[in-house]
């Protein structure tokens, strides 16, 4: 009795392990089901091919432009991801299941241009930190069109949303999306700069060479100012480009430190 009393534990504890490892219990403070599609990703020297479902405090090293298919990939409050690469390359991340990307924890980027292209939706909030010099949040589908290149594209059936919130951003974050909502809480740190690209593209999307500059992503776009944009310390360079961008009522930018600039191209303001 006592040996089968035994087994019946360490099946038990077993059975929770698989539990824990398989299903979706990471999907809602870490992304889940990675599998890596193009070039070579490595943690703690080990390649990685599917199954990826990492722990808090990750590092991913990319070597050459890479592509990681998710089911989902969020990071939750109190949670950290770091991805670093060798200067030129670029990580694409695409979302393949039917949930929205929710970045409420710290995402660090190094030597990487870092894309996360989610059609579903990102939302970063929640005292969220993106550290990096090049990380593109897409509410977008994606995909490769060669080596160098990348095909976003923002359709008027989907989502295709982005709402930044209470978020700290230190470095560089471009924003894609149909539309953008910038709410209240948003800080910078250091020398930093935000764009935000709303616009629907229907037929070809938008090619793209991660690193190189792209000031637009198509018509329709609308992108809203619910909250204010205020730094007086660092130099913050922002740049928004869409068919209707809509301030709150008052709210302000007032992004006045020195060599600060702000770049807003509309053919509606409100």
């Amino acid at each position: 009795m006592k040996r089968y009393h035994h087994i019946k534990k360490a099946t038990l504890a077993a059975m929770v392990a698989l539990a824990l490892s398989s299903t979706g219990v990471f999907a809602a403070d870490l992304p889940a089901g990675g599998e890596v599609k193009a070039g070579t990703v490595t943690v703690g020297g080990q390649a990685l091919s599917t199954n990826i479902n990492p722990e808090t405090g990750t590092t991913f090293n990319v070597d050459g432009n890479s592509v990681i298919d998710w089911t989902s990939f969020d990071i939750g409050s109190g949670k950290s991801l770091s991805f670093v690469g060798n200067s030129s390359n670029f990580l694409l991340n695409r979302v393949t299941g039917g949930s929205a990307s929710e970045i409420y924890g710290t995402l660090n980027t190094q030597n990487l241009h870092f894309i996360l292209a989610n059609p579903n939706g990102i939302t970063v909030d929640k005292g969220a930190v993106l550290n990096g010099s090049d990380i593109l949040l897409a509410a977008t589908t994606s995909q490769m069109l060669d080596n160098e290149r990348i095909i976003l594209n923002t359709k008027s059936n989907t989502s295709n949303s982005v709402y930044i919130g209470n978020a700290t951003i230190e470095g560089n974050v471009t924003a894609v999306g149909r539309t953008i909502n910038v709410a209240d809480g948003i800080s910078f740190t250091g020398d930093s700069a935000l764009k935000l690209l709303a616009g629907t593209n229907n037929n070809w999307g938008n090619i793209i060479t991660p690193g190189e500059d792209f000031t637009s992503v198509g018509s329709g776009g609308e992108i809203t100012f619910s909250g204010s944009l205020n730094n007086v310390t660092n130099k913050v360079t922002l740049g928004a480009s869409a068919d209707t961008v809509s301030m709150g009522t008052g709210k302000t930018i007032e992004l006045t430190g020195t060599d600060s600039s702000v770049n807003i191209r509309t053919a509606s303001l409100k």
